[in-house]
């Protein structure tokens, strides 16, 4: 699957924090370090694994823990309707 953000989002990186506004409810969501990056890497170029292996490489834990922890995290974007997961 390939994540993809989104058109109508207003957001901001500061000290490493997204501020993320959904325009369709005008919902601010706020993503800690990590889920900015996972955020980040939502830009229509990168798949599900290509993420995975992205944050495993950026941060320190176990491979497996990783995985599940950025496909939660990706739900729970889609859950919140700012991406879109297309196949790929």
């Amino acid at each position: 699957m390939i994540p993809i953000k989104k058109n109508k989002l207003a957001e901001r990186i500061i000290d490493g924090e997204a501020f993320v506004l959904a325009m369709e409810d005008s919902k601010f969501h706020t993503l800690n370090e990590v889920g900015s990056r996972i955020f980040e890497l939502c830009d229509g170029k990168n798949s599900t694994e290509r993420i995975v292996d992205i944050i495993y490489s950026e941060y320190e834990g176990d491979k497996d823990g990783i995985q599940r922890d950025v496909l939660s995290f990706i739900q729970h974007l889609e859950s919140k309707n700012l991406i879109d997961l297309k196949e790929g």
